[in-house]
């Protein structure tokens, strides 16, 4: 039997070359470094949120955890109002499928994991330019310093899935390497063609 330490390492070693590939292909300092490229960068971490809680929502009475303090859509919302932008949606959506319980915690996986540097990336455009939580720093701010806490009830949850039912270690795998594509795709691209909603 795979012990839980084992099943969250054999995650890590299964995602990381499309973790790494978006890692390389974004590099958001270099590449977000003024106010118009930030504000496009957020909203395509929105879209990249719309579609993935949309999709893990329906799953949300199954979850192992709290559903509603993990939901980071209406911190990207309330940057983009703050900057006065409007969300752009893609008008073919690529989301992947999700269809269990261990698939909405593969995306969540990603989508948790999105947080951890968060403190950094907002002391960096804080000083770039300008911005705190109230004026577009929502996101990147998130838990504060609860974020490494609440990481690590996830990781806990995630183990106790796995080790309830290992075949869905695999399901797990699969979900998180769609979503690290596919927030790649949206992430990495020039901004989509889409519309206004």
């Amino acid at each position: 039997m795979v012990s839980k330490s084992m099943s969250l390492a054999l995650l890590r070693q299964q995602t990381s070359v499309v973790h790494q590939r978006l890692e390389n292909r974004l590099q958001l300092f270099s590449n977000v470094s003024s106010m118009a490229g930030y504000g496009e960068h957020l909203q395509k971490l929105h879209e990249c949120f719309r579609q993935a809680e949309a999709k893990v929502s329906v799953f949300a009475s199954d979850l192992p955890l709290n559903w509603s303090e993990r939901k980071k859509l209406p911190w990207l919302e309330q940057d983009l109002a703050a900057l006065k932008l409007i969300p752009i949606a893609q008008e073919n959506e690529k989301c992947p499928p999700c269809a269990s319980v261990a698939e909405a915690m593969g995306m969540l996986y990603v989508m948790e994991g999105s947080s951890l540097g968060g403190r950094v990336i907002s002391a960096h455009y804080g000083a770039l330019l300008g911005l705190n939580p109230q004026t577009g720093l929502r996101f990147f701010t998130g838990h504060g310093e609860s974020t490494g806490i609440l990481w690590k009830e996830f990781l806990r949850a995630l183990e106790s899935l796995i080790a309830a039912d290992p075949e869905r270690a695999g399901e797990v795998n699969r979900s998180a390497q769609r979503t690290f594509e596919f927030f790649e795709q949206i992430l990495c691209e020039p901004i989509f063609a889409g519309v206004t909603r």
